[in-house]
């Protein structure tokens, strides 16, 4: 086997054991049980639909006819999250496709799990603990495909070790299904379009179809892989519409069994629910973006800081402005990108910080794009550095004390103003060898103490530490 198809593998399985391992560490502890009762509602609906046939779960929704107010002592939330609150349990439960909650629940029953109160999070979770080291896998394979293998590494180690893409990976959540089917239709998608095999274009709109079945912000993938064939199909768009038909037609298919799966149960409350749903106020438009951009949500209220994030949106904004000519490969995570933000306004996902899970994978692989162009074109070292400095920041912020920092301000204070001397010696000698070194050197340096500053931040975030995380 030549070293070149070797390294690959060596480095993917090397980052499934580091993604495996961070991962599991309090697994169960962080977040805390019961800071997302859906977690416990998804168990339930699913439980309850292999013990009695009927969905049972946890509601907000006004239009539910039959609502029970129970003490379920789960994990022993009432001694913290649920605040001697009863929970509400409607049924049969609508609010969402009932996928995720098989899977849980399913598990759960597996493990033993008879009632409710069986249902604890270090059941539960497992699955989604599994979902997260496959979705960092098919982060590398996705990036690997349409970058190349230097972008696919860069994008899976942000993705294996960032702080906050690690813990919200565990939380019975359904962004957390849908992210390993988005990521898995896309490289279907992307196979098909280089490929042009059949069995991949159904491949593609049968994951796609299965999002749906977990929540309807899957329609996100439906709309990402629609726009990619499009977009990338030889030949252009009026030759892509067969291919684009026949993916509609296969994908939006699975449309059928949530509707059927209402009304077996009743369908009046179905649509009832599916109305009430479709009408909750949530905020949108600029303040909305904004918050997005800047708040790394976990829970509804829950923060937790993570540069990488606001990174990723500065890497996408900076590759939608290159030119055109240069960025068609870039369409294959702009696209994802854009279809999944019109679907998380319209939708109205600000409040929760679940919703915005699906972003991540892909502000990871703007981020990998522009620091390998940057190696490449020494006018993006700018943007580039700036964009690595904000993680390094961030992390190096959380894990010392301003006292402790006060020590290191003299090497911040010189290494930044080095770093601009470099800076403006490639612009001066742009094909010196000394800035055809020191750019790539510099680069790669800042993005490896930014790996290492996320493994520091992440090593700090204890249970003590999560209950004042911001």
């Amino acid at each position: 086997m030549k070293i070149t198809r070797f390294f690959p593998i060596v480095f993917l399985i090397t980052i499934v054991l580091v993604s495996f391992y961070l991962r599991s560490i309090n697994l169960s502890k962080i977040p805390y049980p019961g800071e997302s009762m859906d977690e416990y509602s998804f168990a339930w609906v699913g439980l309850s639909l292999i013990r009695t046939g009927i969905p049972i779960g946890i509601s907000g929704i006004t239009g539910y006819k039959n609502t029970d107010f129970r003490y379920i002592n789960v994990d022993q939330v009432f001694r913290g999250s649920a605040k001697g609150n009863p929970f509400a349990i409607n049924s049969p439960w609508f609010d969402h496709p009932p996928l995720l909650g098989l899977v849980a629940g399913g598990f759960a029953y597996l493990m033993g799990g008879r009632v409710f109160e069986d249902t604890q999070v270090n059941f539960i979770r497992k699955p989604m603990f599994f979902f997260g080291v496959i979705s960092v896998c098919l982060l590398f394979y996705y990036t690997k495909k349409v970058f190349g293998i230097k972008e696919a590494i860069i994008a899976s180690a942000i993705y294996a070790t960032s702080p906050l893409a690690i813990i919200s990976s565990r939380m019975v959540q359904a962004e957390n299904l849908l992210i390993p089917l988005f990521l898995a239709s896309l490289t279907a998608t992307y196979l098909y379009l280089q490929k042009q095999q059949g069995a991949l274009l159904y491949a593609a709109g049968i994951l796609a179809g299965i999002s749906l079945l977990v929540k309807l912000s899957g329609l996100a993938i439906v709309l990402s892989c629609t726009f990619l064939i499009l977009y990338f199909y030889p030949g252009g768009i009026k030759k892509a519409v067969p291919s684009v038909l026949i993916f509609a037609v296969v994908s939006l298919a699975f449309l059928i069994f949530f509707i059927s799966y209402g009304a077996a149960f009743d369908f009046g409350q179905f649509l009832s629910i599916f109305t009430s749903n479709s009408n909750r106020i949530y905020s949108i438009g600029p303040l909305a973006f904004f918050d997005l951009m800047t708040a790394t949500k976990i829970t509804a209220s829950r923060y937790l800081t993570d540069g990488f994030v606001l990174a990723g949106w500065f890497s996408s904004f900076l590759l939608f402005v290159l030119p055109s000519e240069k960025k068609k490969h870039e369409m294959y995570i702009l696209i994802p990108l854009v279809c999944y933000l019109v679907i998380f306004l319209l939708f109205g996902s600000e409040p929760y910080g679940w919703y915005r899970f699906p972003f991540i994978p892909f502000l990871f692989a703007a981020i990998a794009r522009i620091l390998m162009l940057s190696l490449r074109n020494p006018d993006l070292f700018l943007p580039a550095f700036l964009i690595l400095l904000i993680p390094a920041g961030v992390s190096l912020s959380k894990i010392i004390s301003i006292e402790k920092f006060q020590e290191l301000a003299g090497i911040w204070r010189w290494g930044l103003a080095g770093l601009l001397f470099i800076y403006l010696f490639s612009y001066a000698k742009p094909k010196s060898k000394m800035v055809k070194i020191l750019i790539p050197v510099t680069l790669i340096c800042l993005f490896v103490l930014s790996i290492y500053l996320n493994l520091e931040y992440f090593r700090k975030i204890t249970p003590q530490y999560w209950q004042n995380a911001t």
